[in-house]
């Protein structure tokens, strides 16, 4: 059942401060910003901004407006947060936002093979070593154009970071 301030109802236009119980979750609700009802803000094809995120915080609202801004500067966009937090999500908004023509490559670092991490990231050339079988690009040149997300990147040897960091250099 659904409750506001103690009273059980099925249908109630909510003021500012009214406390809100849906089951076990309780919520106070803020009026913060006027939006017509029938035309939520998430649903509005016109609204400026990240494709598929919007909010009424206007904090965030500022950060995705300064993060649409970037994505179309040729400037790289360093995204920062803990595990979980949609920083991939966001890397793609932006990479769609930039209408760069190259593919959005997604790197979990983390998860990269220790012993063949070179030859996965920057490519090598058939039997450069046992099971090149062909040549391969690499990740980082397969974004060549495009959007390298590199997640975890705190996970590879520093020796890769050093070389990571001279790429991303030039």
């Amino acid at each position: 059942g659904c409750s506001v301030n103690g009273r059980r109802v099925t249908n109630q236009a909510l003021q500012d401060g009214d406390l809100v119980e849906l089951g076990h979750t309780l919520w106070i609700y803020r009026a913060a910003v006027a939006w017509p009802m029938d035309q939520p803000a998430w649903m509005d094809p016109g609204q400026p901004g990240v494709p598929g995120m919007s909010s009424l915080v206007p904090s965030v609202t500022r950060d995705l407006d300064a993060l649409t801004a970037a994505a179309k500067s040729p400037l790289s966009v360093l995204l920062l947060g803990e595990t979980g937090t949609g920083k991939e999500v966001l890397a793609r908004a932006v990479h769609t936002l930039s209408g760069r023509s190259g593919a959005f490559v997604a790197v979990n670092c983390g998860g990269l093979s220790q012993t063949l991490l070179e030859g996965q990231l920057f490519g090598h050339t058939r039997g450069a070593f046992t099971g090149a079988n062909r040549d391969e690009v690499g990740l980082v040149r397969a974004s060549d154009g495009g959007t390298l997300f590199l997640d975890e990147m705190g996970d590879l040897p520093s020796g890769a970071q050093a070389s990571l960091l001279r790429v991303l250099q030039e």
